[in-house]
């Protein structure tokens, strides 16, 4: 059972809340614990789907329950309570069915009794699964190349200063599936420099195919990188999000942390699973 601070942790989380060493180990978390990966889905999935009224209400009900002490007792879950329920409507169908048609018995006429119905908690509605996108809703707008950016993806470059990068994943126009509306980007790669720059942050950034956000500045998700040395000249960056994006094309680009100019860039297109 995940402690009621580890709920307030993914909420924080996936409100963009947390500080900037809490994010990072909590990501290095995600890559490791499937389980934790999977409530923040959860969570994720029921902030998409819920109003804010419901959101609020549902929230508050999972804290409290979250908050309630830990008990060493067996608690069944909803399959195992409605498959009991089943079990015992069958066994009395059953009884009377055969009561009713004994044989001697056939002019005796008995009536069935009430289906009994137990006191079951309130089951929380699950997530819906939203259906995959039939290819005529989708937007062709969505996948045309965005100017400013085509011309440079797959360069490296900045300025006069001795500094190339290069990106391992994703690689130019890639195919990254969407579940659900999120899909998991996997952001690799390596800056070849003769200066030091361990000192040096850098930041990884999402924008969209239009032209008129990435000029205005407007990006769909940003993430500063720890780049970590591997050899003589080399530092790798290594980074796993899970980003809410519709189908369409999608451009990611290294930045070094206060300047405008890209280090590198790199593209990927999301589709439907």
């Amino acid at each position: 059972m995940r402690n009621p601070e580890e709920s307030e942790l993914i909420e924080k989380y996936l409100s963009d809340d947390l500080a900037k060493e809490e994010r990072m180990l909590f990501e290095k978390r995600l890559s490791a614990d499937q389980e934790l990966l999977e409530m923040v889905y959860l969570h994720q999935t029921l902030l998409r789907e819920l109003g804010d009224a419901k959101q609020l209400g549902l929230l508050n009900s999972l804290r409290e329950i979250t908050e309630k002490p830990y008990r060493k007792t067996f608690i069944p879950n909803i399959k195992q309570v409605v498959t009991a329920i089943l079990l015992l409507l069958a066994c009395i169908w059953c009884s009377w069915y055969f009561l009713a048609y004994k044989p001697g018995n056939s002019s005796r006429q008995i009536t069935a009794p009430e289906p009994v119905t137990p006191d079951v908690a309130p089951v929380i509605d699950t997530p819906k699964i939203t259906p995959a996108t039939p290819l005529a809703s989708l937007n062709p707008a969505d996948f045309q190349p965005n100017p400013s950016l085509e011309g440079l993806v797959g360069t490296s470059f900045r300025g006069d200063e001795p500094v190339r990068a290069y990106f391992a994943k994703p690689e130019q126009a890639s195919r990254l599936l969407s579940r659900n509306g999120a899909v998991r980007v996997t952001m690799k790669g390596s800056i070849l420099t003769t200066e030091s720059i361990v000192s040096k942050d850098f930041t990884l950034i999402v924008y969209s195919n239009r032209e008129t956000d990435f000029n205005a500045g407007k990006y769909l998700f940003s993430t500063q990188t720890i780049i970590q040395p591997a050899s003589d000249g080399e530092f790798l960056f290594s980074t796993s999000p899970l980003i809410k994006l519709k189908p369409g094309l999608y451009y990611i680009v290294l930045t070094e942390t206060g300047f405008s100019e890209p280090v590198a860039v790199t593209s990927f297109r999301v589709e439907q699973e």
